[in-house]
C-alpha cells in the first residue's frame, strides 16, 4: 500500500533514484559530480544537485557518512524510491526459462528447486515457508558476499535471524499476511532485521497449506528486478503446488 506522498519536486526524485542506482551497483557514496556526469538526464550543475541532496538529506532520504564523501540512500530514502519512484522490470525470456523448476515427483522437492534457482537470479537469500511452519532458506552465502556483510556486525545480526527463522517466518505469517502481491518491507518494518530489505508473496501451497516465498537481501538490491521475479517465481510456485493438489 502506498503512503501519502511527501512533497520533492520530480528533479529530486529523479535524484534520488538516480543515487539509488549508482549506489546499487558501486556501494560506494555517491558525488554530485558523479550524478552530473553519469546522469545526462539530470541537466542542472553540480552545485544544484549538492543542494537537491542537502534537502534530501534533511529529509531523511539521505545521509552523509563522512565529511568528505558522498551520499548514501536511508531506509527511508529506500521506502520513498520502492513506492513512489521504483520502475517496472521487464522479465526476460532467459530469466522465465531459468525459474523453471527441475522436475520431481513431489510438490515441495520442486519448491525447493525454485527457490535455489529464484536465490541464484536475485543474488540474495530466498525463503521459502508454510502456515504448518516448515521453513526452508537457500542462498545464504549470497547474502554474506555482499560488501555490507563483510560487516561483523552485520553478518552476526544476519547468522541470529537464520538461527530463528522458524520464529521470524511465524510473526510474518501472523503479522503481515502475505497475499499474492509482492510486498516490500525495509529497515525497522522489516522482520529480517533493520539492516536488510525482504519482498514477500504469498501462494497456496494446497488445500490447507498457504505458502510464502521471500527475496532476502541488503537494503542495497536491486528491487526493481527482484519484484518482478519474485512476482514470476510466485505463479510457477503456485502451478508447482496445483499439480499435486490435482494429482
Amino acid at each position: 500500500m502506498r503512503t501519502n506522498k511527501p512533497s520533492y519536486s520530480q528533479r529530486q526524485e529523479r535524484l534520488l533514484a538516480a543515487i539509488i542506482e549508482v549506489y546499487t551497483e558501486h556501494c560506494q557514496p555517491v558525488g554530485s559530480v558523479v550524478i552530473a556526469h553519469q546522469h545526462g538526464g539530470m541537466r542542472v550543475s553540480p552545485a544544484t544537485i549538492r543542494n537537491d541532496m542537502a534537502a534530501l538529506e534533511d529529509a531523511g532520504l539521505l545521509s552523509h557518512p563522512h565529511t568528505s564523501a558522498g551520499r548514501v540512500p536511508t531506509a527511508e530514502g529506500y521506502r520513498y524510491y520502492v513506492e513512489h519512484a521504483l520502475a517496472s522490470h521487464r522479465i526476460t525470456a532467459h530469466e522465465r526459462t531459468s525459474l523453471q523448476p527441475e522436475p520431481a515427483e513431489d510438490a515441495r522437492l520442486r519448491l525447493k528447486s525454485l527457490a535455489k534457482k529464484l536465490a541464484g537470479l536475485s543474488d540474495g537469500c530466498v525463503v521459502l515457508g508454510y502456515s504448518s511452519n516448515d521453513v526452508y532458506y537457500t542462498g545464504l552465502s549470497n547474502l554474506f558476499r555482499q560488501p555490507e556483510f563483510q560487516d561483523l556486525q552485520y553478518r552476526s545480526a544476519m547468522s541470529e535471524i537464520i538461527d530463528h527463522l522458524d520464529e521470524v517466518m511465524h510473526r510474518v505469517y501472523d503479522t503481515f499476511a502475505p497475499s499474492t502481491n509482492v510486498s516490500v518491507f525495509i529497515g525497522d518494518r522489516n522482520p529480517f532485521g533493520d539492516r536488510c530489505g525482504v519482498l514477500l508473496t504469498g501462494f497456496q501451497a494446497s488445500h490447507n497449506d498457504a505458502g510464502i516465498l521471500g527475496v532476502l537481501g541488503p537494503l542495497r538490491m536491486d528491487y526493481s528486478r527482484n519484484r518482478a521475479l519474485l512476482d514470476y517465481a510466485r505463479q510457477v510456485a503456485a502451478h508447482a503446488s496445483s499439480k499435486e493438489t490435482h494429482a
